[in-house]
């Protein structure tokens, strides 16, 4: 098609849209009408064709019995075991919270995490002295601490701290 032909279509398809539009704004209530007849007519035709259909519980049931063979599994099983995992979990710290607690409620069975968090004051300090802080922990798939982070609100509530 050259750009003669492919101009010539498209002015038939602009007259034809701007025709279709006109039509549509001169007679709305006949255009909506014919469509609501035409909707209805098609939901009765179904409703009246259903019928006909045979009944299901007398069309011929056949079994067919056939020995299947299971792959082999322990390449799969092996592969599931080889496979590592992170787990991010988030809590919120309470007034109350120890780092036990803190630690319990993350899901963390990390001892040395939690003598960690018992013994280095700066730790102990951010994580357990204000509710309210959010606190995100990275675990591997056997519970043990990666990353630890936290985040909180300034006193003055203009700068967010992590």
């Amino acid at each position: 098609m050259n750009i003669d032909g492919f101009s010539r279509a498209l002015s038939t398809v602009q007259l034809a849209t701007q025709s279709l539009l006109a039509t549509l704004t001169r007679h709305p209530k006949r255009i909506a009408g014919t469509l609501a007849v035409l909707l209805l007519g098609t939901g009765v035709t179904a409703f009246g064709v259903a019928p006909l259909a045979p009944d299901a519980s007398n069309l011929p049931v056949r079994q067919i019995v056939e020995a299947v063979q299971p792959l082999p599994s322990q390449s799969q099983v092996d592969a599931l075991l080889d496979h590592k995992f992170n787990l991010y979990r988030t809590e919120i710290t309470r007034s109350s919270d120890t780092a036990e607690s803190l630690l319990r409620r993350l899901n963390i069975n990390d001892s040395a995490a939690a003598t960690f968090l018992r013994s280095d004051s700066k730790a102990r300090t951010l994580l357990l002295s204000r509710a309210g802080r959010t606190v995100t922990a990275e675990t591997s798939d056997d519970q043990r601490l990666l990353q630890l982070s936290m985040r909180w609100a300034t006193d003055d509530d203009t700068q967010f701290q992590r």
